[in-house]
């Protein structure tokens, strides 16, 4: 089939058309034709005409409605077909006002029986017909507003008389220049624990590879040391706050951080990595990171005699922000990216090594405002050594770990 399409991009669209921008159109020329400013209202349907196409979410069915009214108004003052546009209002909203007097011929006119409707099959993308999800399409000319949208972006097309085109369907949404902005903020619960190896030998240190116990507590508070072959999981939790955006198509940048918090001290943790992307993958490179905290056993003594002395963890030093040259690799699926699975690399010159993975599904987000809630797993693993600065002389390695679950939101949008 032909398309005769009555309207096309009279230009880029420098600025989406919003929902409140259409009502104001639809509403303005309805006023004009109350009071009889033909001239008026065709000048604000051909500002429609050029709009349209610029649509960034799903018409409002009444808000077409309205303007196949407007359009059979328009034609039937001009001495044209008035009757396929009306038909189309009545068809997207039956009681639709007709903005004519009870003598008007278009006031009774009723349409005929609507066209078969032709089922569109497969598509790479979302069909809407009038502002309304569809999978099946009159058949042959008509007057329709025709969408489709792969998530991210719209393609709109406004067909006055004309027949839609199979292959405008079957074709991908044509992705204009545009910076993709993708802001997150989650939760983090997790476990985990931290094995570490230092110079101190029996001087009060922890023995090698000794877990750390869960948080204390109250910091008066005592308890036995565990065994050192005993597997005792460190508890965490924690908030994370992470921007991306893309500038359209490959190029993107990666910024996060996050903090956790257990074991009587927290964790600090950024990642900054310049990304590329292709389809569904992506690579990246740049900065990974995280604090690595040293522990060691104090005694402390009670103040019943009959009691056995205890030793509670003491925090003794935190090693400056360690960075690391970091590279990634990772796949994105659904529309808006609704599922990522990453996989963060980073060395040190010293042979240190972080690995960080994460698994994230983003929920549905509202086609309108680009928020959605996520839930998303996590691991991190990091082996660092260096020098204490709180505690002179000392070397230290740590190896920590840490997983959970993140549960938060996202607003994805685009300028």
């Amino acid at each position: 089939m032909i398309a005769l399409l009555a309207t096309a991009f009279a230009g880029t669209c420098d600025t989406p058309l919003t929902s409140g921008e259409l009502r104001d159109h639809v509403v303005d020329a309805t006023s004009a034709l109350d009071r009889a400013d033909l001239e008026y209202a065709r000048q604000i349907v051909r500002e429609l005409d050029d709009r349209l196409p610029c649509l960034d979410h799903a018409a409002e069915p009444r808000r077409v409605a309205d303007l196949w009214v407007i359009t059979a108004v328009i034609a039937f003052a001009e001495g044209r077909d008035w009757e396929a546009p009306l038909a189309a209002a009545l068809r997207v909203r039956p009681g639709v006002d007709r903005l004519v007097g009870r003598a008007h011929p278009m006031y009774v006119w009723q349409p005929g029986p609507e066209p078969e409707r032709v089922p569109v099959g497969d598509l790479p993308t979302r069909l809407y017909l009038d502002g309304s999800r569809t999978e099946t399409l009159p058949a042959g000319p008509g007057y329709y507003l025709l969408q489709k949208t792969d998530g991210e972006f719209w393609d709109t097309r406004l067909l006055r008389g004309a027949e839609w085109s199979n292959a405008w369907l079957q074709s991908p949404v044509e992705v204009p220049p545009a910076l993709i902005l993708d802001g997150r903020i989650a939760l983090l619960l997790g476990a985990g624990g931290v094995a570490q190896t230092t110079s101190w030998g029996d001087m009060g240190g922890v023995s090698p590879f000794q877990t750390i116990p869960p948080v204390l507590e109250d910091p008066g508070d005592w308890r036995k040391r565990p065994d050192g072959s005993e597997l005792i999981p460190r508890g965490s939790y924690g908030i994370s706050l992470g921007g991306r955006g893309w500038l359209y198509g490959p190029v993107g940048l990666d910024v996060e951080a996050s903090v956790l918090f257990g074991a009587g001290t927290y964790q600090r943790a950024v990642r900054g990595l310049v990304l590329f992307r292709g389809g569904h993958a992506q690579v990246g490179a740049g900065i990974v990171g995280a604090d690595a905290v040293v522990y060691r056993w104090s005694d402390v003594v009670p103040d019943e005699p009959a009691r056995e002395d205890y030793d509670t963890l003491e925090i003794v030093a935190t090693a400056a922000f360690l960075p690391f040259v970091g590279a990634r690799v990772g796949l994105m699926a659904g529309s808006r990216d609704q599922a990522e699975a990453l996989v963060d690399l980073g060395v040190r010159a010293n042979g240190d090594v972080r690995a960080d993975t994460d698994f994230t599904y983003v929920f549905e987000a509202s086609e309108r405002t680009g928020i959605s809630g996520l839930v998303g797993v996590y691991m991190d693993v990091q082996r660092a050594r260096f020098r204490t600065v709180d505690v002179a002389s000392q070397t230290v390695e740590v190896t920590s770990l840490q997983t959970g679950i993140r549960l938060g939101g996202r607003y994805r949008g685009r300028l």
